[in-house]
C-alpha cells in the first residue's frame, strides 16, 4: 500500500462510521473460553493500537502495535515504522532507567 492511499479518501456513502471487526479463528478467550475474538483498531493513551479482544466478555487478549498493512492510524507518518535515531534510543533509555530508579526508590520507603 502506498503512503498517498493514507490520505486519499472517497467521500462516505453512509451516515455512519463503522469499523469491521476482524474474526480470530484461532484465538480463544482466556477469561470465559470464548471463540468469538476479533481485531480492531482503537486509540488509546500510548497511542494507536491493534487489540485483539474477546466480545463475550469484552475481556483484552492482547494489544498490538498496528503494522503497515494495517493503515492504522489513518493519516499515519511516514517515518513511523522508523528506527530511532541514536540520540532519541539513548534518550528513552535514560528516561527507562530513571523510571526504574524511582520505582525502586518508593518500593524501598
Amino acid at each position: 500500500m502506498s503512503w498517498v492511499n493514507r490520505y486519499v479518501y472517497e467521500r462516505p456513502t453512509t451516515p455512519q462510521v463503522h469499523q469491521e471487526r476482524v474474526p480470530m479463528p484461532d484465538e480463544t478467550c482466556a477469561g470465559c473460553a470464548g471463540t468469538d475474538v476479533r481485531r480492531y483498531p482503537v486509540a488509546t493513551h500510548m497511542g494507536p493500537r491493534m487489540v485483539v479482544k474477546c466480545q463475550d466478555c469484552m475481556q483484552v487478549v492482547r494489544i498490538e502495535r498496528p503494522g503497515p498493512a494495517d493503515a492504522w492510524p489513518p493519516f499515519r507518518p511516514v517515518t513511523m515504522d522508523w528506527d530511532a535515531s541514536p540520540a532519541e534510543s539513548v534518550t528513552r533509555f535514560l528516561l527507562g532507567a530513571s523510571a526504574d530508579s524511582t520505582e525502586e526508590a518508593s518500593s524501598d520507603e
